[in-house]
C-alpha cells in the first residue's frame, strides 16, 4: 500500500500557486485487504527536501491529525514567499496500524502580490497601426515580439511569467514553450486578466537566448471584417458591451537564478522588439489568415539580423483586470484525426471528411510556388449539391475561413494558432491532396502532402468510463462525450462553431453528466469566479459568463440559467467535499437570490426562456411548459438550497428566513398551477410535471399522483420525451430515481424523434442541438441534450454521487444498478475523491454476477430493492454471513441495503428470486 498522487490545490508539483493557503490532498493504492482506513496523517512541508528526509517541516508541521480527511487539507504553516519552491510530504497511519510515508511533492508559488510585477505592459499603439503594412483596412497582422540576452553564468533555476491579451504563443530559441495553446484563458478582462508560468530551466542556452512571442487576439480584440462570420453582439464595436476590447499586448517577467545563488530579472519594456507577423487575420468566429511570404525566418533564434520592420515596442496601457495566475488545466492537441474520405467537387477543390465532428483546427504539409493561397472552409455538414453547410451563421454572405498563402520553398507546415471552430468536413480550395490524379488545369496548383484534424480540448483528468453490452446505447454515449469535451475551453460552451458562449443553465443541468466524466473541479471554480465578475450591482446573473456578448430579454435574464449561481456551489460541495466553496460564494448566491425576490409576483417569477428547445413544430421557445412552471422552481430550489447551505454555515437566522419563504413559494406555486382533482401540474407535460418533482417542491401527499401523471404520458407518447433543455434533466431524474428506470431503458430503443438513436442514425458524431438530429442550419454540436449519461452512470451502472438536497444517503457513495433487460453487462468506473470506483454487472444464466471495487477510504451503501438479502452470495459466502459486509434495512420487503467498506467484492444475485412483496 502506498500513498500517491498528491496534490496542491487540485494539481501534480504545480508552479503557479498564487494563494497564501494552498490546501493538500492524496490518495491511497489499493491493497488485497478490506475496509481500509486512514486513521491519522501528518503533513510536513519544507523549503528543502533534505528536511524531509528527516521528517521535519521548516514551513508547517500539521502534527499528527485524528482524521480520515485525504481532500483539501488546508495549509496553515508559516507565511509563503512568492516564487519560491516548497516541498510537501505526508505520512498516514491506518486501521490496520500501518504507518505509510510517501514520496516527496513539490509546489510553486507564484506573485503572491500585485507588487511582484516589475514587468511594463508593451502592445499595440498607434504607432504601429500607422505604419505596419496590412492586408485589411484598420486591421494589422498580428504582433510578434522578442528580446535577446545573454548568460554569463550557469543556472540553478529559470522561471517566465508571461500573459499575452488575447492569446499568445511563447517562444524560445526557436522553440515553442509548453504544449498549451490558447492561451491564457478567457476572463472579463476587466475584472481579471490571466498569466501562465512556466520553468524555462532546461530551454536556456548557457550564452545567447532569444524569447519570442506570437500574439493573438482572442476575445479581447475581436476583429471583424466583411465576408467573415462574426457572433452578433460580441464584436468589437457592438452597440453595448459589458467588457471593453483593446488591441493586443503583452507582460512578460523572467525570473533567473544562477547556481552561485544570484539572480537576474528581465521583463518586457521598451527595449523589446516588435514587427507585424504573418498573421494577417485573426478572429474566433471569422478564422485565421496566414502568409508564409512574411515569416521572419529565424526570428525568435539568436543573433537573428532584424530588419527595417523590426522596431523598438511601444509602452501601453494596462488592462484594468487584476493579474492572477491561471490554475486550470490548459488546452491541448488532444487527439489527431485523419480524413476517412476525400470528395472532388471540381477542379482544385476538394472536400476532407473526417469522420467525426469536433473541436479544434486543421494541421496541414503542403508544397506550392510562391503566392498561391488555399483556402480552408469548414462545415458540420456536408451535401454535394451545395457544398460545405454553414447555415447557421447569423449573418448572410459570411464564413468561417482559414488559408494559407505560401512562401514557396520545399514542404511548408501550417495550422492555425489563435481560432478554433467545430467541424467534420473541410472543404479546400487551390490545392490538390497528394495521392488525388491531377488535371490539366490543376498541374500548377500546391499540393497537399497531409492534412490531419487535430481535437482541442483541456488537459484534464478523466473521472469516468462507461460502456456496455447495448452498441447503440455505447454510441449514444460517446456522441454526447464527443459533444462535451467539444466544448469544454477555458469556458464551457454552448457550441464550438456559432457561439463559442458560455451558457450557463448547461453546468447546473449537465453538470453531473459533465463530471461523471472528467475532473473539472478546478474550471468549474474558474467558472464562478466569472459569474461573479459577470454579476450585475442588482443582483442579476447574466445568462452566459464571461459576459462577452450584452443579449436582451430572457436572453440575458432567465432563472434557468442565472440559477447557475446557486445551484453550481452546491454540487461542487457535495461532488468534491468542499466546504469553502459555499463560504466562498454564498454572497453569489444570496445576492442572486435576492434579485429573484424583486421579480416574483406572489412569489411566481414568470419570465425568462423555459424549458429551451422542447419537442414541437416551433422551437427554440418553450411550447409544451408555461415559463412561470420552470422558472419559479428553480426560485423555489434556489431557495431550499440557501436554506441548507445557511445551516451548513451556521447562519440561523437566513436559515429560519429561507425555510419560510420555500414553503410561501411551495403554497403560491399549489394556488397558481396545482390541480387538486386530477393531480395535474399546469400545462400536464413532462417538465410541467418533472420538474417540480425533481426539486422537492410537491407536497408528500401528492407526489404519487403526481408521479403517475408524469409516468403515464411518458408511456402513452410510447416512451418519447416532450421536454427540452430545461425539463429533459427533470423528467430523466424523477423517472429514475422514483424506480421507474425501464421507462428510461424504453426510451433509449426508440429510432423515431425525438430520441438519440434518431440522430445516430440520421449520421451524428456528436450530440446536435435540435431532437429532429442533424440538419442544416442548426448546430450540430451540442451537449445540452445529453442528461441521459447521467443515467448512464447514476442509474444503469449504479454508481450514485451525492449533490443535491433531496438525496436520501447524505454524502455516502450509493451503488444501485439498474439490470436493463437490453444488456447483458455494464461496465463503469468513477473517480471520487478517495480513489477510483469500478463497478461491473452482467447477466450470466439466471444470475447477476456483481462486482465492486472500492478505493481505500472509502465506503458505499449497496441497494439492490428488487431482492431479498439471503439469495445475495459475496465470494461464495452469503452476505447475511459475512462479518466485512453490515446490513443496513431490516425489512426484506423494502430490499437489499448493506454497506461495504474498501476492496474487491463479486456479488452473486439469482435473479429469477426477486423481492415481489
Amino acid at each position: 500500500m502506498k500513498v500517491l498522487n498528491l496534490q496542491t490545490n487540485q494539481q501534480i508539483n504545480p508552479i503557479s500557486i498564487d494563494e497564501e493557503i494552498p490546501v493538500f490532498s492524496w490518495k491511497i493504492s489499493s491493497c488485497s485487504k478490506r475496509n481500509i482506513q486512514q486513521t491519522s496523517y501528518q503533513i510536513l512541508v519544507s523549503s528543502d527536501t533534505k528536511s524531509l528526509q528527516d521528517n521535519v517541516g521548516t514551513i508547517w508541521d500539521s502534527g499528527v491529525v485524528k482524521s480520515n480527511s485525504q481532500h483539501l487539507i488546508s495549509f496553515q504553516g508559516q507565511k509563503l514567499v512568492s516564487c519560491q519552491s516548497y516541498f510537501w510530504k505526508v505520512i498516514i497511519q491506518t486501521n490496520l496500524n500501518k504507518t505509510i510515508e510517501s514520496e516527496v511533492a513539490a509546489f510553486e508559488t507564484a506573485f503572491l502580490s500585485p507588487e511582484d510585477w516589475k514587468a511594463k505592459w508593451i502592445g499595440i499603439t498607434s504607432k504601429e497601426k500607422n505604419t505596419w503594412p496590412s492586408k485589411y483596412s484598420d486591421i494589422i497582422p498580428c504582433p510578434l515580439y522578442k528580446h535577446s540576452f545573454k548568460l554569463t553564468k550557469s543556472i540553478q533555476k529559470a522561471t517566465i511569467y508571461i500573459t499575452g491579451l488575447g492569446h499568445f504563443e511563447l517562444r524560445l530559441n526557436g522553440n515553442k514553450v509548453g504544449e498549451e495553446i490558447l492561451e491564457p484563458g478567457w476572463t472579463n478582462y476587466d475584472k481579471t486578466c490571466l498569466y501562465k508560468v512556466f520553468d524555462i530551466t532546461h530551454h536556456l542556452s548557457n550564452s545567447d537566448n532569444t524569447i519570442g512571442v506570437m500574439l493573438g487576439n482572442g476575445f479581447y480584440n475581436l476583429n471583424e471584417i466583411d465576408g467573415r462570420y462574426m457572433k452578433q453582439g460580441t464584436q468589437r464595436n457592438a452597440k453595448v458591451r459589458t467588457i471593453k476590447q483593446d488591441d493586443p499586448k503583452l507582460l512578460v517577467q523572467l525570473h533567473i537564478t544562477y547556481s552561485d545563488g544570484t539572480s537576474e530579472m528581465i521583463i518586457s519594456d521598451e527595449s523589446w522588439l516588435t514587427a507585424p507577423g504573418p498573421i494577417e487575420f485573426s478572429c474566433l468566429y471569422g478564422g485565421e489568415d496566414y502568409d508564409a511570404r512574411k515569416e521572419f525566418d529565424g526570428w525568435d533564434l539568436p543573433h537573428y539580423k532584424e530588419n527595417d520592420l523590426w522596431t523598438r515596442a511601444s509602452l501601453t496601457k494596462a488592462p484594468e483586470g487584476v493579474l492572477k495566475a491561471e490554475n486550470i488545466f490548459g488546452n491541448k492537441i488532444q487527439r489527431i484525426l485523419n480524413v476517412k474520405k476525400w470528395i472532388m467537387l471540381e477542379d482544385g477543390v476538394y472536400v476532407a471528411d473526417f469522420g467525426q465532428n469536433f473541436s479544434g483546427w486543421m494541421n496541414i504539409s503542403i508544397q506550392g510556388t510562391r503566392g498561391s493561397e488555399i483556402k480552408f472552409i469548414p462545415g458540420e455538414l456536408f451535401d454535394r449539391k451545395t457544398g460545405i453547410r454553414q447555415e447557421l451563421q447569423q449573418k448572410p454572405g459570411t464564413v468561417q475561413l482559414y488559408s494559407y498563402t505560401c512562401r514557396g520553398e520545399d514542404l511548408e507546415n501550417w495550422h492555425p494558432r489563435f481560432s478554433y471552430t467545430g467541424f467534420r468536413y473541410l472543404l479546400i480550395k487551390g490545392a490538390v491532396p497528394k495521392g488525388q490524379s491531377k488535371s490539366i488545369s490543376e498541374n500548377n496548383l500546391p499540393e497537399l502532402y497531409d492534412i490531419k484534424g487535430e481535437v482541442i480540448y483541456p488537459n484534464i483528468e478523466q473521472s469516468g468510463s462507461f460502456k456496455c453490452s447495448n452498441p447503440n446505447w455505447n454510441r449514444i454515449h460517446e456522441i454526447i462525450n464527443w459533444a462535451m469535451i467539444s466544448n469544454i475551453k477555458s469556458v464551457i460552451t454552448d457550441c464550438p462553431q456559432r457561439e463559442k458562449l458560455g451558457w450557463l443553465e448547461q453546468l447546473h443541468l449537465m453538470g453531473p453528466s459533465l463530471l461523471y466524466n472528467a475532473d473539472l473541479q478546478l474550471l468549474m471554480i474558474k467558472t464562478l469566479n466569472d459569474i461573479e465578475e459577470a454579476q450585475l450591482s442588482d443582483g442579476l446573473v447574466p445568462d452566459i459568463a464571461p459576459e462577452f456578448a450584452v443579449f436582451e430579454g430572457g436572453f440575458r435574464d432567465s432563472p434557468e440559467w442565472g440559477s447557475t449561481s446557486v445551484i453550481l456551489p452546491w454540487y461542487l460541495y457535495h461532488w468534491y467535499q468542499d466546504k469553502s466553496l459555499l463560504e466562498r460564494y454564498y454572497p453569489l448566491m444570496t445576492k442572486y437570490h435576492a434579485y429573484l425576490m424583486t421579480k416574483a409576483e406572489d412569489h411566481i417569477l414568470s419570465h425568462g426562456l423555459g424549458d429551451w428547445h422542447d419537442v414541437g413544430p416551433n422551437p427554440p421557445l418553450p411550447q409544451n411548459t408555461p415559463i412561470p412552471i420552470t422558472a419559479t422552481c428553480m426560485y423555489y430550489y434556489d431557495t431550499v438550497i440557501l436554506a441548507e447551505v445557511s445551516k451548513i454555515l451556521n447562519i440561523k437566522k437566513e436559515f429560519t428566513f429561507y425555510s419560510h419563504l420555500a414553503e410561501e413559494i411551495r403554497e403560491a406555486f399549489y394556488r397558481e398551477y396545482f390541480n387538486p382533482k386530477s393531480k395535474q401540474i399546469g400545462s400536464g407535460s413532462q417538465t410541467s410535471l418533472a420538474t417540480p418533482l425533481a426539486v422537492g417542491l410537491i407536497r408528500k401527499e401528492d407526489r404519487e399522483a403526481v408521479l403517475n401523471n408524469l409516468v403515464n404520458d411518458f408511456t402513452e407518447k410510447d416512451f418519447h420525451t416532450t421536454s427540452g433543455d430545461v425539463g429533459l434533466r427533470y423528467t430523466l431524474k424523477t423517472i429514475a430515481e422514483s424506480g421507474h428506470s425501464k421507462l428510461i431503458a424504453n426510451m433509449l430503443d426508440q429510432e423515431d424523434s425525438p430520441s438519440y438513436i434518431y440522430q445516430l442514425k440520421q449520421g451524428a458524431t456528436t450530440l446536435t442541438e435540435h431532437w429532429d438530429g442533424p440538419t442544416f442550419g442548426k448546430s450540430q454540436n451540442h451537449f445540452m441534450l445529453g442528461h441521459v449519461e447521467e443515467w448512464f452512470y447514476r442509474h444503469l451502472a449504479g454508481i450514485q454521487r451525492t449533490y443535491d438536497s433531496t438525496s436520501r444517503f447524505g454524502d455516502d457513495i450509493t451503488i444501485q444498478p439498474f439490470f436493463a433487460e437490453q444488456v447483458d453487462w455494464v461496465e463503469a468506473s468513477h473517480i471520487i475523491p478517495a480513489g477510483k470506483i469500478n463497478v461491473k454487472w452482467k447477466r450470466v444464466k439466471s444470475q447477476y454476477q456483481l462486482s465492486i471495487f472500492l478505493p481505500p477510504n472509502c465506503k458505499a451503501s449497496i441497494i439492490l430493492p428488487e431482492f431479498k438479502h439471503d439469495i445475495i452470495i459475496e465470494s461464495n459466502i452469503p452476505i447475511l454471513k459475512r462479518e466485512d459486509i453490515s446490513l443496513i434495512s431490516g425489512a426484506d420487503s423494502e430490499g437489499a441495503h448493506f454497506q461495504i467498506g474498501s476492496g474487491h467484492y463479486q456479488f452473486i444475485i439469482n435473479k429469477d428470486e426477486r423481492n415481489v412483496e
